[in-house]
């Protein structure tokens, strides 16, 4: 982390720069004078202020942790898919770990959750003019496996959607290939991603419906080289399930040519992966700080503890853990007091299908009116941006002006982005029990270059962007928790 004591001085001095402190009038306070809320507001904001300085000044002091602990958890257990026995090391150490921090009432969580098994190696081979060549493939997440001794079909490339649609009665019998890529030039990784996601996640469906026998898929990456980056495939239910791949940047490109020189080429492909999920026992960790004077009102930090089976799940996974971890160690290490209790939720199944925070939602069901937020950690360990909100129901709304207020405290760090979004699949099911999200967010466009792939390692991630965010996660924790700064 830079070594930057944030004083209160600095941050009025950038406030007043940049016009002020940001309007909180979507907040309404009824019969309040237009004096009141001026020092309302001016309290709470010297209070956020007086936070901040805390955390940042305790771990400008101290360091932080948050790196010794990802490489303990990437090195104990990497590829710790849902179900595995990485999984439950996994598990066991963030258990040990919340004890030696000092939280309170730390616990597993049992969730039975439905695991895919990739089973053999992918045996995948391109039929070109005749001749025969591996393939470098990958079954994507969730894949239905290939028939016994595999399929031999010829290959359809397409770059659209559109494209598929258009040459649907050519692809009727072979394999699609979606080469679709990732755009270059959007500065943030997620964003980018969410332009191809349903081609990349649900382009088996797409093919099905047109009668393929499989579909090929570009990496998500912005570099061109030989790694693949594992995808998860969502089969909605309603076309048959057809078995999906994923291959590397450089592979695609090579299949493009493959197709252009050859339109008969073909390719053999043979996936054991399992037909079905398998039904394994896992567990959530949980652990908290009980809130002094509103206890039961609850703030949870989650993140997900599961990680892709390919590479040791760094920036994807285990840079999370170890921030919400590391932030609820500054916490209670710097005195920091929190009105409303802090839970650390750290859930399995996240890689999949969300099992686990679905699990920790309705075994919680009678405690949900109390949950002021979920705030959940999904900017690997590259260096925070900014927040995405996401609102449930009418009546538990997110107060976004109060929120952009105290976020506000953070822009000398490059940190003020507030705006309204939708959550990562996985924290999904918290909004439809009722509880808000804001999720912690990176611009780095490098997230998808190196997550879910052999160079999702330790070695990979910045210790300084880590130890930010944790920093960021404490002092966000701490305000939601204090509700004379979040109502």
């Amino acid at each position: 982390m830079r070594r930057v004591r944030v004083s209160i001085a600095a941050l009025a001095l950038l406030t007043a720069a940049c016009g002020g402190a940001p309007d909180v009038a979507e907040t309404s306070r009824p019969n309040v004078s237009d004096a009141d809320v001026r020092v309302e507001v001016s309290r709470s904001r010297q209070l956020a202020e007086a936070i901040a300085e805390r955390l940042f000044a305790h771990a400008q002091a101290h360091g932080d942790s948050s790196a010794n602990m990802l490489r303990e958890l990437t090195q104990l257990a990497p590829g710790r898919s849902a179900g595995s026995a990485e999984a439950e090391e996994a598990a066991s150490w963030a258990e040990r770990k919340m004890h030696a921090i000092g939280l309170a009432g730390v616990r597993r969580e049992p969730v039975v959750a439905p695991c895919w098994e990739r089973g053999e190696p992918e045996i995948a081979r391109l039929i070109i003019q005749g001749t025969e060549r591996p393939l470098a493939a990958l079954a994507m997440t969730g894949s239905v496996p290939t028939r016994p001794g595999g399929i031999r079909a010829p290959i359809l490339h397409v770059t659209s959607l559109a494209e598929l649609e258009q040459k649907a009665a050519v692809a009727k019998g072979r394999f699609v290939f979606l080469d679709v890529r990732l755009r270059r030039g959007v500065v943030d990784a997620q964003d980018a991603y969410a332009e191809i996601r349903d081609v990349l996640e649900g382009g088996a469906d797409f093919a099905a419906r047109v009668g393929a026998r499989g579909v090929i898929v570009r990496s998500p990456s912005r570099i061109d080289d030989d790694h693949v980056r594992v995808v998860r495939v969502r089969y909605s239910g309603e076309v048959e399930r057809i078995p999906a791949v994923t291959v590397s940047p450089t592979t695609a490109d090579a299949l493009g040519v493959a197709c252009h020189v050859d339109p008969n080429c073909a390719l053999f492909l043979e996936l054991s992966c399992s037909a079905k999920p398998v039904l394994r026992l896992t567990d959530n960790v949980v652990g908290e700080i009980r809130g002094a004077t509103l206890p039961e009102e609850i703030v949870v930090l989650a993140a997900r503890l599961d990680a892709c089976w390919l590479g040791q799940g760094a920036h994807g996974g285990g840079a999370d853990v170890a921030n919400c971890l590391e932030a609820a160690r500054q916490l209670l290490a710097s005195g920091t007091k929190l009105d409303r209790t802090l839970r650390v939720v750290l859930f399995t199944d996240g890689v999949e299908t969300g099992r686990g925070l679905q699990v920790y939602a309705a075994d919680h069901s009678d405690e949900l009116d109390l949950h002021v937020v979920t705030i959940a950690a999904v900017a690997g360990g590259f260096r925070p941006s900014g927040f995405d909100a996401s609102q449930p129901r009418a009546g538990s709304e997110l107060h976004i002006g109060d929120v952009r207020s105290f976020v506000s405290v953070l822009e000398p760090f490059g940190i003020s982005r507030v705006q309204l979004g939708e959550p990562v699949q996985r924290f999904r099911s918290m909004l439809e029990y009722g509880i808000p999200v804001l999720q912690m967010r990176s611009s780095s466009a490098e997230f998808y270059d190196v997550s879910n792939s052999y160079l999702d390692r330790y070695e990979s991630v910045d210790p300084r962007a880590l130890g930010l965010g944790s920093s960021v996660l404490a002092y966000v924790a701490a305000a939601f928790a204090n509700p004379e700064i979040y109502k």
